[in-house]
């Protein structure tokens, strides 16, 4: 089984404008955090999802400096589940992301979407 997107993910807003504030919370930063956070959104935006439908991605930095990201699409009663994982470097998360939904969409999750109401 596979989180919903952005498990575990923290963010912290500040008035861009506000120097000190920004400087003060700027050690709080995780580069790998926010790559697989970014390929994580993607995901969930290509597939037009929210926390309502059965979708669970993944990502992680490993090896290499290679971000990771495992996702799938699952039908209501969990019968059918599309899933695959993909990487890359960490620069391209957004673009990881949104290949992986187009795989998983051309697998079958297209259709197990448009069953709840979702046509991607």
């Amino acid at each position: 089984m596979l989180p919903a997107v952005g498990q575990g993910a923290l963010a912290i807003e500040c008035r861009a404008d506000d120097a000190e504030i920004c400087a003060a919370i700027g050690f709080m930063c995780d580069a790998d955090m926010t790559a697989a956070a970014a390929a994580e959104r993607a995901f969930l935006g290509r597939v037009e999802g929210g926390c309502q439908i059965p979708v669970g991605v993944y990502a992680e930095i490993g090896d290499g400096d290679m971000l990771y990201v495992d996702a799938m699409i699952a039908s209501v009663d969990g019968m059918r589940v599309c899933r695959s994982r993909a990487s890359g470097r960490p620069a391209q998360a957004a673009q990881i992301g949104v290949a992986l939904a187009e795989e998983l969409l051309d697998m079958g999750g297209r259709e197990i979407l448009k069953e709840i109401g979702i046509n991607v």
